[in-house]
């Protein structure tokens, strides 16, 4: 068989498994609703919502509007039905979050066009969050662990937040390193000092961070960022998809599963590793990278092809470091014989 020929089947397999994927996640929404609506069974639709969510956002990624939904809804079934208004403002300000940078990218897509007109695509996300905006203001107002002019205050800091991030991804794209880190840490503080924080705001923003560190050549700090983010992750699907766990946890058998961000942080450090010759330690990363997004993904995924491949690739550089190595170290051995020789005579 050909290399384009293999290529192609593991495309073409990689994308029905995938898609096969999105159903599923598209089937546990469906339900988690129907079970909430119309059987008014509460505690399963958020054990079943919560599991859309982060399938969602593990298979579409965190910006796209399904995986916002998801999250809406369990924002909404948590303040409207089971008077959480701790856990529903969590999960509300990471939907806010993820329906201001859509609407962003949809704007940034119009200029590239050179279109002047707003675009229905826009419209509908512009509506789609005011009314977002408007869930999350009342979310807010039920919360009587704030005071009334901390509410306020309380809104436009997660905005600032949301904006200073927006600029750190500007300046990333233009590699002004630096400047996107001020503003990463900007957002971070915010984050960090706000009531019923979400941690996977807080992750996401340590990530962004640790890829300017990484451009700056700071890795150590990089990797502690990767490192801490990886922990969050792992600590909020233990919580948030463990605690919603019914007799029935066989039923669903995506109801833990390894996120593919992990994957991407694992592949994130595995790269920092080999760039510091660190063979075996890279190696290892790459290996998590593919354990985690063979089982989330699928074995023929890119990503998971991409790990297995980079695995090959640590084992080849390092053959060639060690061979360099001795080429270097051979003719000062040599001199040094000589020198011996010559002192000897």
């Amino acid at each position: 068989m050909s290399i384009t020929k293999s290529i192609e089947d593991t495309d073409e397999s990689s994308n029905e498994y995938f898609m096969n994927q999105v159903r599923e996640a598209d089937q546990f929404h469906d339900r988690g609703i129907d079970l909430c609506y119309v059987y008014n069974d509460h505690n399963k639709a958020l054990e079943v919502l919560y599991t859309a969510a982060y399938l969602r956002e593990s298979l579409l990624g965190k910006f796209h509007a399904d995986t916002a939904l998801s999250y809406f809804r369990i924002a909404s079934i948590l303040s409207e039905y089971k008077r959480n208004y701790h856990d529903g403002l969590k999960m509300a300000r990471r939907e806010l979050r993820l329906s201001h940078r859509l609407l962003a990218e949809t704007k940034l897509n119009s200029q590239k066009d050179k279109s002047h007109l707003i675009t229905s695509k826009e419209m509908r996300q512009k509506q789609w969050l005011t009314e977002r905006m408007s869930c999350f203001k009342a979310v807010l107002m039920n919360v009587h662990d704030i005071s009334g002019e901390e509410k306020s205050k309380y809104c436009n800091r997660l905005l600032r937040s949301i904006a200073w991030e927006q600029k750190g991804d500007a300046c990333a794209t233009s590699n002004d390193w630096e400047t996107a880190l001020t503003y990463y840490n900007n957002a971070m503080a915010l984050e960090c000092s706000a009531y019923a924080r979400n941690l996977l705001d807080t992750a996401d923003l340590q990530i962004k961070m640790a890829e300017c560190l990484t451009a700056m050549n700071d890795l150590e700090a990089a990797i502690d960022e990767l490192k801490q983010a990886a922990r969050k992750y792992r600590h909020v699907l233990s919580v948030d998809l463990g605690r919603h766990q019914t007799a029935s946890k066989g039923e669903d058998r995506r109801s833990l599963f390894p996120h593919s961000t992990i994957g991407d942080i694992h592949t994130k450090i595995a790269g920092i590793l080999l760039s510091q010759h660190k063979f075996d330690d890279a190696l290892g990363e790459f290996a998590k990278a593919f354990s985690t997004y063979e089982e989330c993904l699928g074995k023929t995924h890119s990503k998971s092809m991409k790990a297995l491949a980079a695995m090959k690739v640590v084992t080849v550089r390092e053959m060639e470091f060690v061979r360099q190595e001795k080429k270097r170290k051979t003719p000062q051995s040599k001199e040094k014989k000589q020198s011996d020789g010559e002192w000897l005579a």
